[in-house]
Parts: C-alpha cells; structure tokens; sequence
C-alpha cells in the first residue's frame, strides 16, 4: 500500500449500500473509488459534511485498486 493526498470532490451514490455514498479520487491518473462509508445519517461515523470537498491522506491498495 502507498499514502497518497486526495481530495473527496467527486461524489456518487452506492447502491449496495443504502443510505452510503462513496468518492472517486485521482491517484497517478487513474480513477480509484472509496468504499462506500459516508453519509449523512445522525448515525454514520463518517459524516458526509465532515469529508465533502476535504483534503484528505489515506492509503491506495493498488491490488485491489481501493483508496482507505
């Protein structure tokens, strides 16, 4: 895995999931989706006015082209 800097401005709604929404980030240019962990429920953990259009680290697992 590698540490990348993105930021969460392209948003789409997951469909597996509901109520959860996911990004879509640019890392080496490639397009690499989030899991679909944010909402704005009162009882997600990861609030989407927390995330939206933020600078954010995490890591990219380019075996499974995911970003955490």
């Amino acid at each position: 895995m590698q540490i990348f800097e993105v930021k969460l401005d392209n948003i789409s709604t997951s469909y597996m999931y509901k109520g959860a929404v996911y990004y879509t980030v640019t890392i080496n240019d490639k397009k690499v989706d989030t899991n679909p962990i944010f909402s704005s429920s009162i009882f997600s953990k990861h609030l989407l006015e927390d995330y939206n259009n933020k600078t954010v680290i995490g890591l990219f697992d380019e075996t499974l082209n995911k970003f955490y």
